[in-house]
C-alpha cells in the first residue's frame, strides 16, 4: 500500500492490456505486458527475465489454461504458482436476464473465456433458452471460445483476429 511500496517497482508481467492498466492504477511502474495469450506471456518472460534474479510468482485463478509455471521451470526459472481467486459457476441465469433473452433484447453476447462460455452455453441449454441464440451474434475472444459457443445455433459466431478486448470490440467499427 502507499506510493513507496517496494513491490510496485518489481517487474510485473501481465497477459493482457486490461490487467496492465489495472496494475498501473494500483501503482505498479515496471509492467511488462504480453498483450495476448498465456503463450505470449511465456515468450515475453523468456526474453526479458533472468532466472538468477529470484522466484517468479504466477498469481492466478484456481483454474488456468496451460501451465505457465511448468514452462518456466523447464526453462530454468524458479517459478511458483499462487492461487489468488476462484470463480464459482452460477447455478442458473437470473430471471430478468431470461426474460430479456426471450424478448430478444440482445443482438450480441461477448465471450472472453472458454470456461465462462461453456457455463453460459450449459445454462442456456438447462433453462431451455437455446433458441434465443438464433437471432444473436456470439463475439468470441479466441478460436477456442468460438468452438465452445458453437454448440448452440447462433445467427453468427465472430472470432476476434487477436485475443484482446480492443480488437474484439473492433467488431462494432
Amino acid at each position: 500500500e502507499g506510493p513507496n511500496n517496494p513491490l510496485h517497482s518489481l517487474p510485473l508481467y501481465t497477459v493482457g492490456d486490461k490487467t496492465a492498466a489495472l496494475a498501473a492504477q494500483y501503482g505498479f511502474s515496471n509492467i511488462l505486458n504480453a498483450s495476448g495469450t498465456s503463450a505470449d506471456l511465456i515468450q515475453l518472460i523468456l526474453k526479458t527475465a533472468h532466472p538468477e534474479k529470484g522466484v517468479l510468482w504466477h498469481l492466478s485463478g484456481r483454474e488456468t489454461k496451460g501451465n505457465i509455471v511448468e514452462s518456466l521451470v523447464a526453462a530454468g526459472f524458479d517459478a511458483r504458482r499462487q492461487i489468488v481467486y476462484e470463480i464459482e459457476d452460477a447455478p442458473e441465469l437470473p430471471a430478468s436476464l431470461c426474460t430479456d433473452l426471450q424478448n430478444q433484447k440482445f443482438s450480441h453476447i461477448l465471450f472472453c473465456s472458454p470456461r465462462t462460455t461453456q457455463v453460459v452455453v450449459e445454462l442456456l441449454k438447462n433453462q431451455h433458452l437455446e433458441k434465443v441464440t438464433h437471432q444473436m451474434t456470439a463475439l468470441c475472444l479466441s478460436q477456442e471460445i468460438g468452438a465452445k459457443a458453437s454448440s448452440l445455433d447462433w445467427k453468427n459466431i465472430w472470432v476476434s483476429p487477436r485475443p484482446d478486448l480492443d480488437t474484439l470490440m473492433g467488431y462494432f467499427e
